[in-house]
């Protein structure tokens, strides 16, 4: 369908995407995800996509969710892929609130969140990769009580029951209010 770089659809943006054309490319999902488009990340980058909010978010909880389907292949260690809530366009942004799936080279792609650094909380049994085409749904919820952002919880394909307790949660400072 084509780039993700300089799309601009969708409401609560300051912009539109910038995108790394070399590891981004917008597709027609296999399942319909009611908007018939999806994007597919390939190849190794820090900051393969980026979008800001308008304005910035400035609330003491955002909920953050996206479907995300591993397609084929095997992931090495520490390959990863996730949703980075950070006010920086470069860099590795491990001091910044980040959710997503990660492998731990055998194989399995653990579904993660984490407040900082580049430890996390695991969603216990989460090896989304084990069968490959299949699509999960990865709720997030980050939170603050003070200053800064200080709590991350997750659900791994939660039903509207399971919103009451999170598969995972990890604290400590996000650095961002």
């Amino acid at each position: 369908m084509g780039e993700l770089n300089s799309q601009n659809g969708g409401t609560g943006w300051a912009g539109a995407w910038t995108a790394s054309t070399s590891n981004t490319q917008v597709v027609n999902p296999a399942v319909d995800l009611s908007g018939d488009r999806a994007v597919q990340f390939t190849g190794n980058n820090n900051n393969a996509a980026y979008r800001q909010f308008a304005p910035p978010f400035s609330g003491n909880q955002l909920f953050v969710d996206f479907y995300i389907q591993v397609d084929s292949g095997t992931l090495a260690n520490n390959d990863f892929l996730a949703l980075w809530l950070d006010t920086a366009a470069a860099g590795d942004h491990t001091a910044r609130p980040n959710i997503g799936i990660k492998s731990d080279g055998s194989g399995l792609n653990d579904v993660f969140a984490r407040t900082n650094g580049t430890g996390g909380s695991f969603v216990p049994n989460s090896n989304i990769g084990s069968t490959n085409d299949v699509t999960h749904h990865i709720v997030g919820l980050l939170t603050k009580s003070g200053g800064n952002y200080n709590k991350f919880e997750v659900w791994l394909d939660p039903t509207i029951g399971d919103l009451l307790l999170p598969d995972a949660a990890f604290s400590g400072n996000a650095g961002i209010a």
